[in-house]
């Protein structure tokens, strides 16, 4: 995996856990702000519950809406302001940890 899917993996991971845990933002600003359709989302949401789906498809059902209308365009929102500098940072982590194996292999030591 090069630095930028790693990165791009990292902050969706991110945004995913904050959303799932607190259903929201580190920053308290809005999904919508983040760019989410809570919109969309609450529509689909009502459809899944008026359908009288068993409740395990609901659940599926909204979920799958949930990743759709707000993780997801949150994500890329986020990997748009965020993921170049990230790759940056782990390319030149990489470099490092690439250097230090180079050290110690040549003198036995990691400086």
């Amino acid at each position: 995996m090069d630095s930028r899917a790693q990165a791009e993996a990292v902050i969706e991971a991110q945004v995913r856990e904050s959303i799932e845990q607190t259903g929201g933002m580190p920053d308290g600003k809005s999904l919508e702000w983040h760019g989410a359709d809570v919109e969309a989302f609450s529509r689909d949401v009502l459809r899944v519950l008026a359908s009288g789906a068993p409740w395990d498809e609901q659940l599926a059902a909204i979920r799958a809406a949930r990743d759709l209308h707000i993780i997801e365009p949150i994500a890329r929102v986020e990997i748009d302001l965020r993921a170049a500098d990230l790759a940056d940072d782990f390319a030149t982590e990489g470099r490092m940890a690439h250097a230090r194996l180079n050290d110690f292999q040549q003198y036995g030591v990691a400086a």
